[in-house]
């Protein structure tokens, strides 16, 4: 890059003010940054030496061709917008803008012209119906009531003055469109009511950072010890920790974390014990249990109580006990081709067990055949039974349902909810209205959070049997708690566990190896497993560049997976994306842009949901129904960018294939809620599985504190034909020495005990 003047520095440095045409709206797939690219006008261009500047701010204010006039901060490459209006000096421009945004009103540039002429620019900022009344009264030009009637409709069809108030009130605080959006979905007319009432409760809702949430209460004058502030400061900080997977918190523990907030926020003032006791005790949204000196959210503390007594009720009242018949296991063996080990058919005693029992198992040792074997030999038994067969994820309920041949769901669309964690989304199947079903599996069980979990178990009627299936040796749930886990640690219910790997030859084989790193032995070298030592991250860097050159096909994109601890890093999985995002598009040299491009392996980190007319009840009112869900991976097939007026309201739009072969339509704006794929997380690849799955584990202290046995285990075993194992400094050897994960702190086992 060149190097910057003194004077121009300064210019960097300072707030100011520029104007152009807005070029195009992008997301930058390096920094997941949504962005509008400003065509500086000469004078501008002269100030700070450059023809373009990408700026940040608001999507739903900024359409291309747009004449702005914009205020704000560069930082780094960007543009921090804090100011925008529409730029009235520049006549040529303004008027193509308006033509743009009220085509088919019948209303052309030349009549636009004469208004703006005979009005002045502030006409623009009149009300819809003060507009109108004007032009059908006082235009001296040619048009008609129908015209003015468009002209009007069209011009103020994306105002909402809701959400501009909220835009202004979060300015300055890097808060993105679908934060904004999210407010007033829940919120609508009353989201600035709200916000100034508690801006706590509306920022966690739209999932906003805590020190935003503390920036606009000392905007609006809520006190230092305020107790919403404190109760805010307190759900946060539990949030916190719930992140971790914990669904309670130490006392001290949680004082601490509260001060740490405290200390960063524009109050600077420290918050005493008595306040936050004070707050603790009289707050229903939390539970003190003065047992263990424990703070909870009560809404989690409650989810572990209500999977302990669903478990209960569920194991008492199975009407589903059959003692295995050996004869007709030795009919499903010759109906599968299979051949079941000893410990394999004590498994069949499932069918014999109470209401809930466990089948535990690594990859290798039969579950899923097994799992076959058990679901033909109830439905011989039961041919009238109903099952249900889900996982907590996509991914794994694909592999489920193509495991036992039978339709398999996510929990949540099991349940019948349409998306996580929405206030206005609620299960159809739930205790007063439960699934029509005689049994039921829930595969990948360790994945499993306390909040998903007791969602399940609230649908499943008295009397199903329900089967767990898991590997719990796998990573623990992203969510709170440590649900298969404390379940089977219990010792409650009927747990089987397969041991014997049929996979296994005993010479460095992927389940060898897994088994070993299991056991804290180093893996071997094998056909399948290679190992390759990189002398730094930056070494490792061109290491994983020339294995995923080799391996990965932009015409299947899901053979092959780069998996890592580390998003950060000169090798992590941020470095590697955009390095996989040039060699994929090194057809076009320098041309490559950090915008996405079509054959982009993409994953969506949030999960959308939208209403439409085709999806209604039977009231008539309009169900919300999945666009995209976080987890989700899929391929860019087409980018239409914003270039007339229908697809400048639309904010362009494009087309997505999904790795389950479905094709989706999202806006550009959307794409903020993705990330290139070619690398992501080893917590992100749980439930998923690829031929080819590369690893990185870095030397780095930071990255080597994040690495266990478990998290090396859950990352070998998503390969199913090969695994390359690059690694750094002393990292593969730290990663098998650390035998534990976060040891979580949850409550389900000892309610589960007490029930």
């Amino acid at each position: 890059m060149r190097e910057r003047k003194e004077g121009e520095q300064k210019i960097m440095d300072m707030e100011i003010e520029i104007s152009g045409v807005v070029n195009k709206i992008a997301r930058d797939s390096n920094t997941r940054k949504n962005y509008f690219e400003l065509q500086l006008n000469s004078a501008s261009a002269s100030v700070i030496n450059r023809a373009t500047v990408k700026c940040i701010f608001f999507m739903n204010r900024v359409k291309v061709k747009m004449p702005c006039l914009v205020k704000g901060y560069f930082k780094g490459e960007y543009f921090y917008v804090t100011e925008l209006k529409l730029d009235y000096s520049d006549y040529a421009n303004l008027i193509s803008y308006i033509k743009l945004k009220v085509s088919g009103s019948g209303v052309g540039k030349r009549t636009i012209g004469q208004i703006i002429q005979q009005f002045g620019v502030n006409f623009l900022n009149l009300d819809s119906q003060t507009m109108y009344k004007t032009l059908v009264e006082n235009f001296k030009g040619k048009i008609s009531h129908k015209q003015a009637n468009e002209f009007v409709s069209k011009w103020s069809s994306t105002i909402n003055p809701v959400i501009s108030e909220l835009e202004e009130t979060f300015i300055g605080l890097e808060v993105e469109d679908k934060h904004i959006e999210k407010i007033y979905e829940h919120f609508s007319d009353t989201s600035i009511t709200e916000l100034k009432k508690n801006p706590y409760i509306v920022c966690i809702l739209a999932d906003i950072k805590e020190y935003v949430a503390d920036a606009v209460a000392y905007k609006i004058g809520i006190k230092a010890l305020d107790d919403i502030r404190i109760a805010g400061l307190i759900r946060y900080s539990l949030m916190s920790f719930a992140s971790q997977g914990h669904t309670c918190v130490p006392a001290w523990d949680l004082v601490k974390q509260i001060r740490w907030l405290a200390s960063k926020s524009l109050y600077n003032c420290y918050i005493p014990l008595a306040c936050i006791s004070n707050v603790i005790a009289k707050n229903a949204a939390f539970t003190w249990d003065t047992t263990d000196n424990t703070i909870a959210l009560t809404k989690l503390r409650n989810e572990e109580l209500n999977i302990a007594n669903k478990l209960i009720a569920l194991n008492k009242n199975c009407n589903i006990r059959v003692e295995p018949d050996e004869d007709i296991i030795d009919d499903i063996e010759d109906e599968l081709g299979t051949k079941y080990s000893d410990e394999q058919r004590q498994a069949f005693n499932i069918s014999n067990s109470t209401g809930v029992s466990f089948l535990i198992g690594g990859p290798g040792t039969g579950k899923t055949t097994l799992v076959k074997g058990l679901v033909i030999y109830y439905k011989m038994l039961f041919p009238d039974g109903k099952m249900i067969f889900c996982a907590p994820t996509g991914a794994a309920a694909k592999r489920l349902s193509s495991s036992v041949g039978l339709p398999a769901e996510t929990i949540h669309s099991t349940v019948g909810i349409d998306i996580y964690s929405s206030a206005e989304s609620y299960p159809k199947y739930n205790e007063i209205t439960p699934l029509d079903c005689d049994f039921l599996i829930c595969d990948e069980t360790s994945m499993c959070d306390v909040e998903t979990l007791s969602m399940l178990l609230n649908a499943i009627p008295l009397g199903c049997k329900v089967l767990f299936v898991g590997d719990e040796n796998q990573l623990q749930s992203v969510g709170a708690g440590n649900c298969l886990h404390d379940m089977t640690s219990s010792n409650l219910f009927d747990v089987f566990r397969l041991i014997k790997n049929f996979r296994s030859d005993g010479d460095g084989t992927i389940i060898d190896n897994a088994q070993a790193i299991l056991k804290g032995n180093m893996p071997k070298q094998a056909d399948d497993f290679n190992i390759i030592r990189a002398n730094s991250d930056s070494h490792a860097y061109y290491i994983l560049g020339d294995i995923l050159k080799q391996e990965y096909c932009v015409n299947d994109p899901y053979r092959c997976q780069l998996i890592e601890p580390s998003k950060k890093g000169s090798a992590g999985c941020d470095a590697m994306n955009s390095f996989m995002h040039k060699y994929v598009h090194s057809y076009l040299g320098d041309k490559v842009s950090n915008d996405f491009m079509v054959d982009d392996k993409i994953m969506f980190l949030y999960n959308n949901r939208i209403y439409s007319s085709k999806h209604c009840d039977e009231h008539g009112n309009k169900i919300p129904i999945l666009k995209y869900v976080n987890g989700e991976v899929g391929k860019i097939e087409s980018i239409i960018e914003p270039t007339n007026a229908k697809d400048t309201e639309d904010g362009g739009n494009v087309t997505i294939s999904t790795i389950d072969g479905k094709i989706k339509k999202i806006t550009l704006t959307e794409l903020s809620d993705c990330q290139l794929a070619y690398a992501y997380t080893i917590h992100k690849s749980q439930g998923s599985e690829n031929e080819v799955i590369i690893i990185y584990l870095s030397g780095a202290k930071n990255v080597k504190q994040m690495m266990n046995r478990n998290l090396l285990y859950t990352a070998i075993t998503r390969a199913k034909k090969k695994v390359y194992l690059v690694h750094s400094g002393d990292a593969l050897r730290s990663c098998i020495n650390n035998e534990f994960a976060v040891i979580r702190r949850t409550k389900l086992c000892d309610f589960l005990l007490v029930a």
